[in-house]
C-alpha cells in the first residue's frame, strides 16, 4: 500500500503506511522487514523534498540491515544513502560513496577495494 501511495503522488498516505510497517517490524522483530520500511522511507523522503530525513532513514535502514548479511541490500541501502545524500547538508559527501559499492559481490561476501 505505501508504494502504491508513494508512486501516485500521495507522500502522507505513504509515509503513514511505511511508520505503520516499521512499527510492525519491530514489535515482530523482523529486521529485514525493518530494513525494507526504512529503505522505502528514504526513497519517499527524498522524492517529497526531505534530503535529511532521507538520509537519516537510509542511514537507520544500513545499521538494521547489516547483520542481515544480504550484499545485494546493503548495496540497495547504500544507493539510497547516495541518492538522498545527494541533496542534504548533513551528508553532502554521501554521493561519493557509490565507488565503495564495488565492496559487495553477487555472492553476498565482502570483496576488498583499495579503500577498505
Amino acid at each position: 500500500m505505501g508504494w502504491l501511495a508513494h508512486d501516485s503522488g500521495r507522500f502522507d498516505d505513504a509515509r503513514s503506511h511505511y511508520a505503520e510497517a516499521l512499527a510492525t517490524a519491530r514489535m515482530t522483530g523482523d529486521a529485514g522487514l525493518e530494513a525494507h520500511a526504512f529503505c522505502n522511507t528514504a526513497f519517499l523522503a527524498r522524492d517529497a523534498g526531505r534530503p535529511r530525513e532521507a538520509v537519516r532513514a537510509a542511514q537507520a535502514a544500513q545499521r538494521v540491515g547489516r547483520p542481515l548479511g544480504s550484499a545485494r541490500l546493503m548495496s540497495l541501502l547504500a544507493l539510497r544513502e547516495a541518492g538522498a545524500g545527494r541533496d542534504s547538508p548533513i551528508a553532502p559527501g554521501a554521493s561519493r560513496r557509490w565507488p565503495g559499492l564495488r565492496r559487495y559481490s553477487r555472492g553476498g561476501t565482502r570483496m576488498r577495494t583499495r579503500s577498505g
